[in-house]
């Protein structure tokens, strides 16, 4: 059965194919017939740019042109046509230099009618195949000069000044001095020498905080003072890196507060307990905010561990460099 099924299938399909070889000439002749009528009915041209040529003194066409044909105005005037077979609307953007040369470039402005209808799909597939598609037509004076940037086919009568032009290439900006990839050895051991001297300044505040000798305010206000000292470091050992072009050192300086707030969170508590023992607070007052003061501690090292990044970067500068930059 299934035998018989397949023989009765080859055979269908040999007819359908010798059919459509016996109909293939009569479609290609209709084809060629609706080509034909296409171009009768769309030979005409539509006019879509006029101008008056006072203050002109040469015309360029900036943009390609497929098939261009440029004719002597009969008074005068400027006009650009395209042929009515171009299924969307054209126009041209001028420009006009101080040497009186007057710049066109053609801006195809949207496609006319529904573009999704059968009667536009069975236009632009006549479009296509018609000889006069894609067509325009410029009339211009007989004695103003006219440059055409690039064509395919251009036709004008030899008394017109038409010549080919090819602007000057754009001159390219040129490269700025090369950076160097990385800090020379003496710029490096400069930035160790201030994150160091910050390093060890912060030290020295934090200690004068623990003994009582700032109040908390003032080793506050000095902390942000050196932390902007120790990011003027940062920004100028990435500035000057340039494989850590677009790293950021945000998550460095991050870290470091979150490390210097630890601190002055240790700082206080030893504080609190030296201020307990001189009897200047009661029990529960001491263990009511050394118990905040941890919670708070807790806190800042969960922040901490986030940090990975920060550590990454500062142990790239340390092997780049052979430099600690972190301020412990």
């Amino acid at each position: 059965m299934l035998k018989k099924i397949s023989v009765a299938s080859a055979i269908l399909l040999l007819v359908c194919i010798l059919v459509s070889i016996a109909l293939l000439p009569f479609a290609i002749d209709d084809f060629g017939k609706m080509v034909s009528q296409y171009e009768t009915a769309h030979s005409g041209y539509t006019l879509f740019y006029e101008k008056d040529t006072e203050g002109i003194s040469s015309l360029y066409l900036r943009d390609y042109y497929e098939d261009l044909e440029i004719v002597e105005s009969p008074d005068g005037v400027i006009r650009a046509y395209a042929r009515e077979s171009i299924p969307y609307s054209v126009s041209y953007a001028e420009m006009l230099e101080p040497d009186g040369q007057l710049t066109l470039e053609r801006r195809y402005n949207g496609l006319s009618g529904n573009n999704f209808s059968r009667e536009y799909m069975v236009d632009r597939v006549l479009a296509s195949m018609s000889n006069s598609s894609y067509s325009f037509r410029l009339e211009v004076p007989k004695d103003l000069p006219v440059k055409v940037t690039n064509y395919y086919r251009l036709t004008n009568p030899q008394e017109l000044d038409v010549s080919l032009y090819q602007p000057e290439p754009e001159e390219l900006p040129q490269p700025e001095e090369s950076r160097p990839e990385r800090l020379t050895n003496q710029q490096a051991r400069e930035y160790y020498n201030k994150a160091a001297s910050v390093d060890r300044e912060l030290e020295t505040l934090v200690n004068q905080y623990k003994l009582g000798q700032i109040s908390e305010n003032e080793y506050l206000e000095e902390r942000t003072l050196l932390l902007d000292s120790y990011a003027d470091v940062l920004s100028g050992l990435f500035m000057g890196t340039l494989s850590l072009e677009g790293e950021d050192y945000a998550s460095i300086l991050e870290k470091t507060q979150y490390d210097l707030e630890e601190d002055y969170i240790e700082a206080t508590q030893e504080r609190l307990e030296r201020d307990f023992r001189n009897g200047n607070l009661t029990k529960e007052q001491y263990y009511e905010q050394d118990l905040e003061l941890e919670r708070q501690k807790t806190e800042v090292e969960g922040f901490q561990e986030q940090y990975l990044e920060a550590e990454d970067l500062l142990d790239l500068l340390e092997n780049m460099y052979g430099y600690d930059y972190s301020i412990d």
